[in-house]
């Protein structure tokens, strides 16, 4: 793109939009723009930052030909882009527009019907004492199960393969 053209796209965004540009550089550099400085015939004056820093106010002076692409630093509303950028994307307003208005529609639309057809909640009849008692009471299997665990074990028989050897003391005892 030539000069003329990033003009008149930077002067077609909004002040409030500034702070949202960012330059791509043909060195692989990402200048976040916090301010436009100056437009001069052979380069661009901003004030912002390096891309991956949090150091700001700098100042950068970027040449229109090292300029390759722009892009926003956070997403950017449908209808600003249209009043922005609506004669180079051209006749894409309306399919867009249109498509997400009545998406917006449809959507409102399955919301209402799925509000008018749920369910009412169910309720569970009342536990009775004699139920929780038997839930709650020890099975015999389980008991058993639960002294066998409890029991103290005895240690292994003493033979070759546990006892210790030499290589088990602590170094210095």
């Amino acid at each position: 793109m030539k000069r003329e053209d990033w003009i008149r796209i930077f002067e077609k965004l909004p002040e409030t939009m500034h702070d949202l540009v960012v330059f791509s550089l043909s060195s692989g550099i990402d200048v976040y723009n916090q301010r436009f400085l100056r437009y001069d015939e052979e380069s661009l004056l901003v004030r912002g930052r390096l891309g991956g820093t949090d150091e700001g106010a700098r100042i950068f002076l970027v040449p229109w030909t090292e300029l390759r692409m722009i892009f926003f630093a956070r997403p950017v509303e449908d209808d600003v882009l249209f009043n922005v950028f609506g004669d180079l994307i051209g006749g894409v307003r309306k399919s867009m527009s249109s498509k997400t208005r009545q998406e917006q529609e449809e959507q409102q639309e399955k919301e209402d019907d799925e509000e008018e057809f749920r369910p009412e909640p169910v309720r569970l009849p009342v536990a009775s004492v004699q139920s929780l008692a038997e839930a709650t009471a020890p099975k015999t299997e389980m008991s058993a199960l639960r002294s066998r665990l409890l029991q103290q074990r005895k240690p292994p028989p003493p033979n070759q393969t546990n006892k210790p050897g030499p290589g088990t003391k602590p170094p210095g005892k």
